[in-house]
């Protein structure tokens, strides 16, 4: 799994007082991990009785303006979203969408018992590069910063204990997630469906033995090949 936000907030429980400052809001930077210098961001948040009613104000100098709201979740994702941008803005990295695509097809001896699904998933991430060292980056599950991985193909085993999740009997590429990209992956999604459908009938009870039968006697005869 891979995270899709870089970076998030750090929200403690609103002590309310009403006229002062109630809390801290600290951005917790995708850099925050060993050896990496990350920016520190921060705002504070005021409650304030007004005529219209009780509002939340965030104030600080990361902020170009005061945030105000009356729901104090719909404040923190404001918030979040603007110190995100700051920090980005202030480390030059660009994060861009990109696919992970992962084809599993079992290996070994192919024995009828275990039969030979074919899988294959288009998983969404995030890739940056860094522009102070020039390395490509992703997000991890808690939204911080880890190497981009490398292709994999299946029966290899990651060298990298970075990529141990990731499935020995699967090949691993990674692509931007283009329309392009998404629109031909989504093309083979349908055909693979169809293809499914299409066994369904092709090994239906009622006619699998001459179904069988032919597929020996000519290897055209499968549906979608």
């Amino acid at each position: 799994m891979h995270g899709n936000k870089p970076g998030h907030l750090r929200v403690t429980q609103t002590r309310v007082r009403t006229g002062k400052v109630i809390d801290e809001w600290h951005f917790v930077s995708p850099l925050n991990v060993r050896g990496r210098k990350a920016p520190q961001l921060s705002v504070q948040v005021s409650l304030k009785s007004e005529g219209k009613g009780i509002t939340f104000n965030a104030h600080g100098e990361c902020l170009p303006k005061e945030l105000v709201d009356t729901d104090i979740e719909r404040l923190r994702k404001a918030v979040e979203d603007e110190l995100r941008f700051q920090h980005d803005s202030a480390t030059g990295l660009v994060w861009e969408g990109w696919l992970e695509v992962q084809v599993r097809s079992p290996l070994g001896c192919r024995r009828i018992a275990e039969g030979n699904g074919l899988e294959v998933h288009a998983q969404p991430m995030k890739r940056a590069i860094d522009p102070a060292t020039g390395e490509a980056l992703t997000l991890n599950t808690n939204n911080l910063v880890s190497p981009f991985p490398r292709p994999k193909n299946a029966g290899e085993v990651d060298g990298d204990s970075m990529f141990n999740g990731r499935d020995v009997d699967s090949t691993y590429s990674y692509v931007p997630a283009s329309a392009e990209n998404i629109a031909a992956l989504k093309n083979i999604f349908r055909r693979i469906d169809e293809l499914r459908d299409a066994l369904s009938v092709f090994l239906a009870q009622e006619q699998v033995h001459d179904s069988l039968r032919n597929v020996v006697e000519d290897a055209k005869l499968l549906p979608g090949i």
